[in-house]
């Protein structure tokens, strides 16, 4: 029964993941910071004066693919550090597994050394026995001489059958040894890769981070470019209001001048006294003064228009370099994004070879776990029937001791079945807990299917490959289970047979003792 093949497939849980970003190792040394012009006190004063036609310059647009693609790649770093940790949990999982079975291999060789110690002494004991009955007589040892050799042929046979599972078993134990080396050494190179993993999804966050600061810092130059731009506004407003208001004083002294003209004129021809005059004299002093007055406003309106025009070309020039920056950041952003999309698929396929592996080690240690617990309950199964065999021949053992070594033996077999049938039960609620997961995540994917509409479509297909393959698990399961059923069925009906035979046995020595008895009586 240990030598019959066991299906490769153990009950394996699969994940469906989102898309993992991981972004370059050279990505860090190759983006430059995005560097924005700082606004100071003294510009923002020289930009107090312009003109209104200088306040509908254009401004940079907000950057929200660039704070998109940010919070993308935060979230794929996220989903990576969790499938990272679902694979250390499962890594955790396998080593635990095997170290169980290395403890069970060891028990089990023990267990076999044990029992062909026992054989030995029972053949030794037997030898002497046969030796005894040969000296009692030819005429009445001839029957029992006869059912001990038979028993020894079958213990010998028996033995041999043990001696060829123990080297079968010490074989698989080698082959065993050999695959839990090339595993651990396995396990050191995905180690390795899982470090490198782990670096470059920080790299993904500080780079994620520098974006954020980056768009902060743009955020607030944007917003200083707008107090700027109204400062601008209000001033060329303001200089417009002095402008119409210097124009209009300008009409009214002219109008005043011309009045003061005509009215020199008439006070000339009127003969005016000289206080008159020195009244008039004084207001065209005043009016003088008014016109340096205005003179020198119009100066320095002119020097603000020029201030306002050199303000409004500075203007310009940190609109055009702030554009230039911005799409410049975008193709990078796009460069990089492409760049994680790579490597994001190539992470995904050495994580899914890495979970392909662990799986089939999975069910490489299942299968040996499985053959174990055959040999085991076979060498058990063995044992009670040499054991009544043994105690029918020798008639050493009380029926006190017989029937407390065969209880015991009884009691290690319903353990052997208990044991299969709550891997059984365990195997089946890891299926319930993988099919649970499985919905949450499809439920995940559902949720974000308008955020990524593009990314989903091509998400899609990986998620029917997965389920495909889910479901081709979940039958190879089912399949597992119906052989394990019917294996256990086999295995009943073969040990009532075993129990048969052993009564049979034990049924033809009574008659072969009780035979030379009643010759003797007679």
């Amino acid at each position: 029964m240990a030598h019959e093949d066991h299906s490769p497939s153990g009950p394996r849980s699969s994940r469906i993941d989102s898309a993992h970003s991981v972004r370059r190792a050279q990505a860090t040394d190759a983006a430059e910071p995005i560097e924005f012009v700082e606004v100071g006190a003294e510009q923002a004063a020289h930009r107090s004066s312009a003109d209104t036609d200088a306040t509908s310059s254009a401004l940079p647009a907000e950057p929200a693919p660039l704070e998109g693609h940010a919070g993308h790649a935060a979230d794929l770093s996220a989903r990576l550090v969790e499938r990272q940790a679902d694979i250390d949990r499962r890594h955790e999982a396998v080593v635990a597994q095997e170290a169980e079975t290395e403890a069970k291999l060891r028990a089990a060789r023990l267990w076999m050394e044990e029992r062909r110690h026992e054989l030995d002494e029972r053949e030794a004991s037997l030898d002497a026995r046969e030796q005894t009955l040969e000296r009692d007589g030819d005429s009445e040892s001839s029957a029992p001489t006869l059912a001990v050799e038979t028993a020894r042929r079958e213990v010998a046979e028996r033995e041999q059958e043990l001696d060829e599972r123990q080297s079968d078993l010490h074989r698989r134990i080698e082959d065993f040894a050999k695959e839990r080396a090339e595993f651990s050494e396995r396990i050191g190179r995905l180690d390795a890769r899982e470090k490198l993993l782990r670096e470059q999804a920080d790299q993904v966050e500080a780079t994620v981070e520098e974006a954020q600061q980056e768009l902060q810092a743009n955020r607030m130059a944007e917003a200083e470019l707008t107090r700027q731009r109204a400062e601008v506004e209000q001033a060329a407003e303001d200089i417009g209001l002095r402008a119409d208001e210097l124009a209009y004083r300008e009409q009214q002294l002219a109008a005043r001048r011309q009045e003061l003209e005509l009215a020199l004129k008439r006070f000339e021809r009127m003969g005016l006294n000289e206080e008159r005059m020195a009244e008039l004299e004084e207001q065209v002093g005043q009016f003088a003064a008014r016109e340096r007055y205005l003179s020198d406003a119009e100066a320095l309106i002119a020097e603000e228009r020029a201030s306002l025009d050199k303000a409004r070309q500075e203007h310009r020039d940190q609109v055009r370099h702030a554009d230039e920056r911005l799409v410049a950041d975008r193709q990078r952003v796009t460069s990089d994004r492409a760049a994680f999309q790579v490597e994001s698929k190539a992470r995904n396929t050495q994580l899914d070879r890495r979970e392909a592996e662990l799986d089939q080690r999975q069910a490489s240690l299942e299968r040996i776990e499985t053959e174990l617990r055959a040999t085991q309950r076979e060498a058990l199964e063995m044992r009670l029937a040499t054991e009544e065999t043994w105690s029918q021949l020798t008639g050493a053992l009380a029926p006190a001791a017989l029937t407390r070594s065969i209880s015991q033996v009884r009691a290690r077999l319903s353990d052997c079945y208990q044991h299969t049938l709550e891997a059984i039960v365990e195997q089946r609620g890891e299926l319930r807990d993988a099919a649970a997961q499985v919905s949450r995540e499809f439920e995940l994917l559902e949720r974000q299917r308008d955020e990524l509409t593009g990314w989903a479509k091509r998400r899609n297909d990986e998620l029917g490959q997965l389920a495909a393959r889910l479901e081709e698990r979940e039958k190879e399961l089912d399949r597992q289970q119906y052989a394990f059923e019917k294996r256990e069925a086999r295995w009943r009906v073969e040990r009532d047979d075993y129990r048969a035979q052993i009564r049979k046995l034990l049924a033809e020595l009574r008659e072969q003792q009780d035979g030379p008895a009643l010759r003797l009586v007679a």
